[in-house]
């Protein structure tokens, strides 16, 4: 779930008609770290070669995550609305003008 989202589902949960329980915030959907790569390196604008250091992997890690907001949907009417790819596009925009920035100033 992006940080937008998860930001309005902490300020719905905030209304003090929602009871206090414990809820997940999450999209419902399964994404891969290597789908996500492979999103921003179509985005990209420079050819990119992603290379894995294996010394990071490490073997604790869930291959899979997915979690069930429906109980904050139901108290709260809370849904994710920002597409992923939006986020990526944004957080790219971001780290262009950053450089951009800094490009300039040298």
């Amino acid at each position: 779930t992006v940080v937008r989202d998860v930001v309005r589902a902490y300020r719905a949960l905030l209304d003090q008609s929602v009871p206090a329980d414990a809820y997940n915030v999450a999209s419902g959907s399964v994404v891969s770290m290597q789908e996500i790569v492979e999103k921003l390196v179509a985005m990209a604008q420079v050819p990119i070669t992603v290379e894995v250091d294996p010394a990071r992997s490490r073997p604790t890690d869930l291959p899979v995550v997915c979690g069930d907001a429906s109980k904050l949907t139901a108290a709260t009417g809370w849904a994710p609305r920002i597409p992923l790819d939006q986020t990526l596009a944004d957080a790219l925009e971001h780290a262009r003008a950053a450089v951009a920035e800094r490009m300039a100033k040298a």
